[in-house]
């Protein structure tokens, strides 16, 4: 198991939305490097690792598990909703983050102690018309 074997399983599990058509792709560093945001293809999901949280060090100050944090960005961009004062924007944004909240809300991933755990939820808007919401999730994962 690597450092980031979570964010790919994350990954792969947001994959169902590009098969059944909800967003066009799902982002991580490995194919997101060189894309900027006016060429990333929307709606789109980004996954990132964040950071860690608690760290349980119990024998001796050895780190047996870790509490890591991964970000899943929903991306959209809509053009009529600069028309509409956002309306169309914010509808297709609200939908696709609940769709990921009932996703991955309770998932399991395989190389995880625990399911993960949403814990924040924000939004942001750019000036080149994109829209965001990044969802905080936690889960704890043994070092091995």
């Amino acid at each position: 198991m690597t450092f980031f074997a979570v964010r790919k399983q994350i990954a792969d599990e947001l994959e169902r939305f590009v098969k059944d058509g909800s967003v066009k792709k799902v982002y991580t560093p490995n194919n997101s490097l060189q894309v900027t945001e006016n060429q990333q293809v929307t709606p789109s999901l980004h996954v990132n690792y964040a950071g860690l949280g608690d760290i349980d060090a119990r024998s001796s100050g050895k780190v047996n598990a870790l509490t890591k944090r991964y970000s899943v960005s929903v991306a959209c961009r809509n053009e009529a909703s600069q028309r509409d004062n956002g309306l169309a924007i914010d509808e297709q944004l609200g939908l696709l983050t609940n769709k990921v909240i009932k996703v991955l809300g309770g998932f399991y991933p395989e190389d995880a102690l625990e399911p993960l755990k949403l814990i924040a939820v924000r939004e942001s808007y750019s000036q080149g018309g994109f829209a965001y919401t990044t969802l905080m999730f936690e889960v704890k994962e043994l070092v091995r």
